[in-house]
């Protein structure tokens, strides 16, 4: 009989479930301080043109002033105005690569966001099928089992009905003999075995009589007994007695009927 599956024999911890989120989190903390590190670099990039501009613009000033007593001063002012010029151009260029840097790291952290999302869902779908894949898994066994049950009982039924008394008689007195409780269960498997007739002959000539014995099997019980080794499998009486004393030391595997009467 296989073993019914139910939901709490899943671990409560998907190990691997969390060390995903684990990474998605660290790729989270990865995306601010990254954010947080660019955004200061540009700042800075920023204050320092800022002061630089600032600077050049105090040089201007000075050199007007000493151009004013001399006029080779001219050329000086001349030659740091074309280079304030490409100063400011240059500047220029490097505010618009900046920005179009982090325009594509913001796409990059949109996509990598848009990614991460995408996966927690992908994750979320497969624990909601393995979810209901173990519901269905665990209804169906219930079904299997609630259909044996019935199958059982109705197996013990047509045998309580249709074996001889004589042999339902042996069956309690031996039964009450070796403490074995069960007596609907003991009339299933003889039924089932070889319908109580002590004539009955199964596996290729091997078991004989109401128990299906085996012949080392029935004397090895009967030595166990400490009663002569004599075959007497076709006996109902001697047969039941061996076998009772044999269920009652947990020998019940030695008669496969037993699957259709429990």
């Amino acid at each position: 009989m296989s073993k019914k599956i139910e939901l709490n024999d899943y671990p409560l911890i998907n190990w691997k479930k969390l060390w995903k989120y684990i990474k998605n989190f660290f790729k989270f903390i990865y995306f601010i301080v990254w954010t947080v590190i660019l955004s200061t670099i540009l700042k800075l990039l920023l204050k320092f043109f800022t002061l630089y501009i600032q600077g050049l613009y105090i040089i201007y000033k000075g050199i007007s002033n000493f151009a004013k007593k001399n006029i080779k001063g001219f050329w000086v002012l001349f030659t740091i105005f074309i280079l304030l010029i490409i100063s400011v151009l240059y500047g220029l260029y490097l505010m618009k690569y900046f920005n179009y840097v982090h325009e594509i790291l913001n796409e990059q952290n949109n996509i990598e966001k848009t990614r991460i999302e995408l996966i927690k869902e992908n994750e979320e779908l497969k624990s909601q099928i393995i979810e209901k894949d173990l519901k269905l898994e665990a209804k169906a066994e219930e079904e299997r089992l609630l259909a044996h049950k019935e199958k059982v009982i109705k197996n013990r039924d047509i045998a309580e009905e249709k074996l001889p008394q004589e042999v339902k008689d042996l069956i309690i007195k031996h039964a009450n003999a070796y403490g074995v409780k069960d007596i609907r269960y003991m009339e299933c498997i003889i039924f089932n075995e070889s319908g109580g007739r002590s004539e009955a002959v199964g596996d290729n000539g091997l078991a004989v009589g109401a128990c299906q014995y085996h012949l080392a099997t029935f004397l090895g019980h009967r030595k166990q007994m400490g009663l002569p080794l004599v075959d007497l499998r076709k006996d109902t009486d001697a047969c039941l007695q061996a076998m009772m004393f044999s269920i009652s030391n947990g020998g019940i595997g030695n008669w496969s009927a037993r699957l259709k009467c429990a």
